[in-house]
């Protein structure tokens, strides 16, 4: 125990000795030890009656004691503090000591608070970091939240203490410390009567933040007169703090750089195991493909990471190393590095590469799954041990969620990259796109700039390519459209007549004549020019005559209403054919892209695929099948084969499922279907300009010039198109490669799922590409 005089407040407040009536004094101490005798209600009576005798014997009850003269009364300060905290509480583990009634002035404390507070060296106070006007404004609403219970029976807040800091001059780390008061040894007194208050008033300012000022104000600190003292104790609430901290840094994480954030929590982990050569490092858990994924930019601050190179580690070994680990994640010490001399494990070796002494690897579990690794080390000896570690066990949840945050983000950056720099993709080859984007993630990183996205290429994949068509579709559009021209110009017709009846115009006649020839030509046929020069009399002349007539003949008006109402796109007459044929299609088009999605999705299980589906007047689709889809599964020729069996088989059920829609159709429609066989592998590439794929390579374009040209080709010799509504059309070069898709056919005539009536024919030679067969087979048709 010792006695200081050390004043932790500030300078000028309120509460400053000789601005307030306040005086130490013992007085109030006496009259709690002599009630205690009184009473005999105490198991240390006898104790409580030697403090009594020996206060006696100071003859200060009623005396103010002078701060400076403190020194005088150690013998009273020990019974003091015996008799609060008991005669077996050692002086070197309580952070204790009396301070003045008002003031934060400490005048005697133990030896563990007095060195908390005071530094050996040069007999000054240690680095506070803390404001002590807002300690003394803190102090000042502690005081007036005690007068207003005593004298006004009102209850302000509860009587917390107040935190402060210190830097700690043996680790030069941050410590914090709750302060608490024991006011129980002040007696306060009014010195005149005081006045009311309007607790409405007082609870504004409570809520506006002016209550100290406004107490001030109302019931100044000169009203009073205080006798006593205080006792102050400091709890250390560091792992608290650290715990705040580190939950701050998650909250903050998610505007904050994740780099930033890990920084402060490191910054924490520090301070809280109390030793500046204790570092720290992080392996967030990150799988790219179902492989851990270790650097990862600015967060893999790991030193097993950035020494194992160093250490002669292969990069094999190392993953062999992790993973082996990932299987049974638990904690890992090494507290002596060097006594393992002869050991030749992966692990020893990097740390005695770094110059490690002690190393300790702590598993991060965020909702029982693993979230990364932290690693605990140092460079010296003797200084990290089981105690230290011991520490960090409540701030490891915090810990895990803070690297899971990191996780998260670094998938959704990925995720970004590939949405922007390709498009939306499907399951099967997104762990490729995932990849790319990692390593322009990684050159980002490493050159500070923008890099080049890389290609994608799959190569060596098997091409499969089969196109459902609305047979005449253009045919149909055409018809549809004179149809509803042809429409219009007799409504137009109609409609003039009925204005002539009542309003003779020259120019009325005109039109009648100009839309009864416009009628003679639609019979025939309309070239591109004459379908150009009909919209423009029926959509600019027209309309600013009617519009015209509508001001000067008001009669016309439900006329001119009428006709306008049929040009409507959603309900008009006139539109009426066109309407039937979109609808059509998009109920063909509708039911074909469902059946199309389901399949894409059983197929995958099998073996993974690219599918992609075109929309056209029709629906077109391209596969992909290949080892370099999936890496890691074997590929097998079954699985090309299962696909070809299953083109055959869609082409029927598609044909089938149409039949049953032609019942719902406003104008029947019928379908064909082409199938081109390609025997050999081609190369595929992303496309980043057009976000999809193409084929890559000269010989490869020419599988994609011949599926483009081939859907019009007719049979060698005749003007026959080959494909047939109620028939499977299949394209191919050479014997071989239609040999297996006739044992399908012959197949699935054993199912009667296709006719008996397989064709093998000849085709006619298409621009640049000759010598091309084809085989032809029925559907069989629903009863």
């Amino acid at each position: 125990m010792k006695q200081v005089i050390i004043d932790l407040g500030g300078a000028n407040t309120p509460t400053r000795a000789g601005t307030v009536d306040a005086v130490l004094s013992f007085r109030p101490f006496f009259d709690y030890v002599k009630k205690k005798i009184t009473t005999g209600q105490t198991d240390k009576l006898s104790f409580y009656q030697f403090v009594f005798e020996k206060l006696k014997q100071f003859e200060l009850m009623d005396d103010p004691v002078n701060i400076e003269d403190s020194s005088r009364y150690a013998e009273l300060f020990q019974l003091i503090h015996a008799s609060i905290t008991g005669i077996t509480t050692e002086d070197d583990e309580t952070l204790w000591g009396l301070a003045s009634p008002i003031t934060s002035t400490i005048f005697y404390g133990t030896d563990a608070l007095i060195n908390l507070l005071v530094d050996k060296k040069n007999h000054s106070l240690n680095k506070r970091v803390w404001d002590a006007d807002e300690i003394e404004k803190r102090k000042l609403t502690f005081i007036y939240s005690g007068l207003l219970e005593k004298f006004y029976d009102y209850a302000l807040q509860s009587k917390n203490g107040m935190a402060i800091s210190f830097t700690d001059p043996a680790t030069g780390l941050l410590r914090f410390f709750q302060i608490n008061k024991d006011s129980r040894f002040i007696n306060v007194t009014a010195k005149e009567k005081l006045p009311a208050l309007n607790f409405r008033k007082l609870e504004k300012h409570i809520h506006e933040g002016s209550f100290n000022d406004y107490m001030q104000k109302k019931l100044p600190l000169s009203l009073f007169s205080f006798r006593g003292f205080n006792i102050i104790f400091l709890t250390d609430i560091t792992v608290q703090h650290v715990i705040e901290n580190i939950k701050n840094s998650i909250i903050q994480s998610a505007t904050r750089p994740k780099e930033a954030c890990v920084g402060d929590a490191i910054h924490s982990l520090k301070t809280l195991i109390g030793s500046k050569d204790i570092d720290f490092g992080f392996i967030p858990l990150v799988r790219l493909n179902n492989r851990p994924l270790l650097e990862f930019g600015s967060l893999s601050n790991s030193i097993l990471l950035h020494n194992s190179l160093a250490a002669g580690i292969s990069e094999q070994n190392f993953m062999s190393l992790i993973n082996a680990y990932l299987k049974q994640p638990v904690p890992v010490f090494l507290k002596g590095v060097d006594k393992y001399k002869k050991s030749s494990h992966p692990l020893l070796a990097i740390l005695k590469q770094s110059r490690v002494t002690s190393f300790a690897l702590i598993p991060l579990f965020h909702n029982s799954q693993l979230a990364g690794v932290m690693e605990v080390y140092s460079k010296k000896d003797d200084i990290l041990d089981e105690r230290k570690l011991l520490r960090l066990d409540a701030v490891l949840p915090y810990l895990a969620q803070l690297i899971k945050t990191s996780v998260d983000d670094f998938y959704q950056k990925l995720s970004n990259i590939v949405n922007e720099k390709f498009t939306s993709i499907q399951t099967s080859v997104q762990w490729r796109f995932y990849e790319s984007a990692w390593h322009y993630m990684q050159k980002k990183f490493l050159q500070k700039k923008d890099a080049d996205i890389e290609t994608i290429i799959f190569e060596k994949m098997y091409p499969l390519y089969g196109a459902i068509d609305i047979r005449n579709s253009s045919i149909e559009r055409n018809n549809a459209t004179r149809e509803d021209l042809s429409c219009q110009l007799e409504l137009l017709i109609n409609a003039f007549n009925k204005i002539s009846k009542d309003y003779h115009l020259a120019l009325i006649d005109e039109i009648i004549f100009k839309a009864r020839k416009w009628l003679t030509v639609l019979q025939e046929g309309l070239s591109p020019s004459e379908e150009y020069k009909l919209n423009s009399f029926l959509g600019d002349e027209v309309m600013s005559i009617l519009q015209h007539l509508k001001k000067i003949q008001p009669a016309s008006k439900a006329i001119i209403d009428d006709y306008i109402e049929a040009l409507d796109e959603k309900k008009g007459k006139a539109h009426e054919n066109r309407r039937n044929l979109e609808l059509s299609m998009q109920l063909i088009n509708s039911g074909i892209s469902n059946y199309l999605d389901l399949m894409k999705i059983e197929l995958q299980q099998s073996y993974p695929c690219y599918f992609e589906k075109i929309r056209t007047d029709g629906v077109e689709y391209d596969i992909y099948i290949g080892q370099a889809i999936a890496p890691e599964k074997p590929f097998d020729l079954i699985y090309l084969k299962n696909l070809r069996l299953w083109q055959l088989q869609s082409m029927a059920a598609i044909y089938k499922l149409v039949q049953g829609l032609q019942s719902q159709m406003p104008k029947l429609l019928h379908i064909t279907q082409l199938i081109f066989i390609n025997g050999d592998t081609i190369d595929i590439s992303f496309r980043n300009d057009e976000k999809r794929f193409d084929v890559e390579g000269a010989y490869n374009i020419r599988y994609q010039v011949i599926k483009k040209r081939i859907d019009k080709v007719h049979i060698k010799d005749t003007d026959e198109r080959l494909t047939q509504p109620g028939k499977i059309a299949l394209v191919y070069f050479n014997n071989k490669e239609a040999e297996e898709y006739v044992s399908y056919i012959n197949y699935l005539q054993e199912q009667n799922i296709l006719e008996n009536n397989l064709e093998f024919l000849d085709l006619e030679e298409l621009q640049g590409v000759a010598g091309l067969r084809a085989l032809r087979v029925g559907i069989v048709a629903e009863p």
